[in-house]
């Protein structure tokens, strides 16, 4: 079973204003706007938030809060973290490379998912609005402290009363409210005020709004996706050749 820890889009309600092209537009401004028709604000909006910075900023949160965090919270492995320091860490380290090209793919099939959901439900308008945001600078570090500030609270719990089980939407939901009020609250205040302020006048804001049951959906089937045979092979012999040499090596020296 595999934690993500993605960006949650109903957190999120600000855009930009777009000025409406009228009939008297100059040459230069007829050309830009066509331009802009030809972009594919849908597919920008999904790559900023999805971008390589979020990638690797819910990466690494995914391994701190969702591996780390569960081997933690499990009693045995606390037990054996306790008498050997390091373990979870050196374990971590095992499996993060073979973790890390999963994350990756499917993040990339979520920002298409994304993409497709809000091609169908908002106006290019304000697909061209949210791709400005998402791109600005403020827009950018709003996503990086969402991004970095994960709360997989709920997530975890359930995870440690049945590993095998599925992850439910109710439990996602409740960790993307926690990470949403942890990431506004970590911006600075400046930034936190501006950002805040925009969200009840941004009509984007609302789509995201309206269309959350259907971002859940896809973040619930992220998070249930699982590796692939090869991947779990992969995973299971690395942890298990880390765990003998670690803790073989801690037992000597005792």
């Amino acid at each position: 079973m595999k934690i993500k820890h993605i960006v949650s889009l109903a957190a999120v309600s600000l855009a930009l204003s777009v000025a409406p092209v009228t009939a008297e537009l100059s040459a230069q401004e007829r050309a830009t706007a066509s331009a802009d028709q030809a972009i594919d604000y849908y597919a920008a909006m999904a790559e900023a938030v999805t971008s390589d910075a979020v990638i690797e900023a819910t990466f690494e949160q995914a391994i701190e809060i969702g591996f780390k965090g569960a081997m933690r919270a499990d009693p045995e492995m606390d037990e054996i973290e306790k008498e050997c320091p390091g373990t979870v860490q050196a374990m971590a380290d095992a499996a993060a490379p073979i973790m890390k090209p999963a994350h990756i793919r499917d993040y990339m099939q979520y920002r298409a998912d994304i993409a497709a959901l809000f091609r169908a439900n908002m106006t290019a308008a304000n697909a061209r609005s949210a791709a400005e945001f998402f791109n600005s600078d403020i827009g950018k570090n709003f996503l990086m402290s969402v991004s970095s500030n994960v709360s997989a609270d709920a997530t975890i719990e359930a995870i440690i009363d049945d590993p095998d089980a599925k992850i439910a939407a109710e439990d996602l939901e409740s960790d993307n409210r926690a990470t949403a009020v942890r990431g506004i609250m970590a911006m600075e205040p400046l930034e936190r005020r501006e950002a805040l302020m925009t969200i009840g006048n941004s009509e984007w804001g609302q789509d995201f709004v309206r269309l959350q049951p259907q971002v859940q959906a896809l973040q619930v089937e992220m998070a249930n996706s699982d590796y692939s045979p090869e991947e779990n092979a992969a995973l299971e012999k690395a942890l298990e050749q880390t765990a003998m040499t670690v803790l073989g090596k801690c037992y000597l020296e005792m």
